[in-house]
Order: structure tokens, then C-alpha cells, then sequence
């Protein structure tokens, strides 16, 4: 039984970083959004090849967020299960 109690502790230690990652992949995804609007708005301060490597970062850290969210929710699932 003890082995089962520390397990759950962990995993509910893992799905708490987890949670702190996904919070702070939000707010780079803001940040990444909120320079991409503005290398678009403004293409006179934005070469091309700037607002393309724009949108990459943003493209990477979606996919990045995208990750975590399915890894929380596979830890949540375990975590109900138990």
C-alpha cells in the first residue's frame, strides 16, 4: 500500500511541473504571437526572412505546448485511475 501512496504522490508531483511547463509555454506563445503581429503589421521594420523565423517560433512552441498538454493529460488519466 505504501508503494501505491508514493506512486500517486509522484505522479501528482510530475502533473504539478507539468502544469508550471504548460503555464509557461502559454505565456511564451503569447510573446511569440504578440511579435509576429507586429513583424506583420509593421513590414517596414521586418525583413521577410525575420517575420518567416517568426513564425516558426511560433509554429515550434505551439507544437511544444501541444506535447505537454497530451503528456498532462495521459498523467491526469493515470492519476484518476488510481
Amino acid at each position: 500500500m505504501e508503494a501505491h501512496r508514493t506512486m500517486s504522490k509522484n505522479l501528482a508531483k510530475s502533473a504539478t511541473k507539468l502544469e508550471r511547463r504548460v503555464e509557461n509555454k502559454v505565456v511564451a506563445i503569447r510573446r511569440v504571437v504578440c511579435e509576429y503581429n507586429q513583424a506583420v503589421e509593421n513590414p517596414e521594420d521586418y525583413n521577410q526572412a525575420e517575420r518567416i523565423r517568426k513564425q516558426q517560433e511560433m509554429e515550434r512552441i505551439v507544437g511544444e505546448y501541444i506535447q505537454l498538454c497530451k503528456a498532462l493529460r495521459r498523467l491526469r488519466n493515470k492519476l484518476q485511475r488510481r
